[in-house]
């Protein structure tokens, strides 16, 4: 998978747009002020937050972002539910007949409630020169909460934009109290709630810096990012 990002992109140009989407090796080049993509993710739930050793941090809108998927939800889509979900396989599971009718589409997703287990990672933030994705995760901090309710932000991207963004379903994690999150490793729960939105179109924004255009985007980074990504 090739390493491409909006690097230093305002909170504000974000938020005008429906649909940002760019690579999901994310923590490769973060800038110091922003310690994971969560923010972008939770910005469709709770306003744009930034996450530091698992803490939540309200963003501002001056703030750098090194990566961004962004979408306006709809609050009026139908409310389901979901039963009996062991593990994060198990939901991804749950989750394929809401995008089997057209796998070619984006999706963006909230999911609600309590969870028996919560297993989040958050990097650290990282300065130049910025490390590759796995290096970033190799030293992530990793935390387990148990019986914490709060909100799964995630995404479904199609096959073919690897590449550009990672294929599949994406989930980030936000507690109800919006003081912990990160990217999800593993869950259980009984009962959920969740929404769903189908995209229909998506906008690609690129950085314009020296940096960006020097970068080597051809080589394939598919089975490294898949090894952290989780």
């Amino acid at each position: 998978m090739a390493a491409c990002a909006l690097k230093n992109t305002s909170l504000e140009n974000l938020s005008s747009r429906r649909w940002v989407s760019t690579s999901s090796a994310v923590e490769n080049i973060t800038p110091p002020r922003l310690a994971s993509k969560y923010s972008c993710l939770a910005r469709i739930a709770c306003s744009c937050s930034k996450v530091f050793g698992g803490k939540v941090m309200v963003m501002q809108p001056e703030d750098g972002v090194a990566f961004g998927t962004v979408s306006r939800s709809d609050s009026q889509a139908p409310i389901q539910q979901l039963h009996d979900i062991p593990s994060l396989d198990v939901l991804r599971e749950k989750l394929a007949p809401a995008v089997a009718a057209n796998p070619n589409l984006f999706y963006i997703l909230k999911v609600r409630g309590n969870f028996r287990t919560m297993y989040v990672r958050s990097c650290f933030v990282c300065e130049k020169p910025y490390p590759t994705l796995w290096e970033a995760a190799g030293q992530q901090r990793e935390f387990r909460y148990e019986n914490v309710s709060g909100s799964i932000i995630a995404v479904f991207c199609p096959a073919y934009v690897e590449g550009i963004n990672l294929p599949g379903w994406h989930f980030h994690f936000l507690s109800g109290d919006k003081q912990k999150g990160g990217h999800i490793l593993g869950l259980s729960a009984d009962t959920l709630i969740y929404q769903i939105n189908a995209l229909h179109d998506f906008e690609l924004l690129l950085p314009q810096n020296r940096e960006f255009a020097g970068l080597d985007l051809c080589e394939d980074l598919s089975a490294k990012t898949a090894a952290v990504e989780g």
